[in-house]
């Protein structure tokens, strides 16, 4: 069982019994130690930032103000969208 962590979260759920957990580098050893001992096959990825993580959300409107100013051209070669299934032909803010 985990215990004494208020530092992680489950970031994603991305299909039953596949999930991301967004944790302080501090933890990750005692997380992964208590997930080896109920079976619970983990690997690390390898990312270095926490982006699917509440950790990263006061980021969200300064980079939208960010991005905001940003100029897309048309996509080069054809794009579907994740979120609608659609072609995507232009980027729009």
């Amino acid at each position: 069982m985990l215990t004494n962590t208020n530092t992680g979260e489950v970031a994603a759920i991305n299909a039953p019994r596949h999930f991301v957990l967004s944790l302080l580098a501090s933890d990750i050893p005692a997380v992964t130690a208590a997930l080896d001992r109920v079976g619970v096959t983990w690997a690390r990825l390898p990312v270095r930032f926490p982006f699917h993580a509440a950790a990263i959300d006061p980021l969200a409107d300064p980079m939208r103000r960010l991005t905001a100013t940003f100029q897309f051209d048309p996509p080069r070669w054809p794009l579907i969208s994740v979120a609608t299934g659609g072609r995507v032909d232009r980027f729009d803010g």
